[in-house]
């Protein structure tokens, strides 16, 4: 299910508004609600430009319960994960992929999409499905990562920011616009 009892439809659209806002604040591409605690299936990705930098100005598109449809070739390119601050690995992914999914509206899109975009909506379906960028690395270096996330834990640091950092942060920043 997209939505679990007790999550209201206004829920949804507070959160796919977060997540955007999220996005734009953090300069991120891409975060799942997993990723802030909430048990949906929905995502956001930064739009980008064709070159895959990030659009000025900045606007984000929320997806729901997103599925791959297919992909097409392979792509390798260096990702970085909100959660995981200061990791980046290379992971190889489709180079080309249609995804299905609902808009917060509820109506049904399809988007395909190639290149930086196609790797972020992989990215973030991982989220959703509980895969991690450490999934990807060796046994070794997934205990390194491990190792480091303990010791940020130990000293009460927050990896994923909260609703309330997210709009602080964007007041503070929206004094210097």
């Amino acid at each position: 299910h997209i939505i679990r009892p007790g999550i209201t439809e206004d829920d949804v659209q507070e959160l796919a508004r977060s997540l955007v806002e999220t996005l734009i604040v953090w300069g991120a591409v891409g975060l799942a609600a997993t990723q802030v605690g909430r048990s949906i299936r929905m995502i956001a990705c930064h739009e980008l430009t064709p070159e895959g930098k990030l659009s000025n100005p900045p606007a984000g598109h929320v997806l729901l319960d997103p599925h791959l449809l297919w992909r097409d070739g392979t792509q390798k390119f260096p990702e970085g994960c909100l959660s995981l601050p200061g990791l980046t690995l290379d992971v190889e992914r489709a180079a080309r992929v249609r995804v299905a999914a609902m808009a917060p509206n509820r109506n049904k899109i399809v988007v395909e999409c190639t290149g930086l975009a196609a790797q972020v909506l992989q990215h973030e379906m991982d989220h959703l499905n509980g895969k991690l960028l450490t999934d990807y690395m060796s046994p070794y270096e997934r205990g390194r990562v491990r190792m480091r996330l303990e010791q940020a834990k130990a000293k009460g640091l927050r990896l994923v920011p909260t609703s309330a950092q997210v709009r602080a942060t964007a007041e503070f920043r929206g004094q210097f616009r």
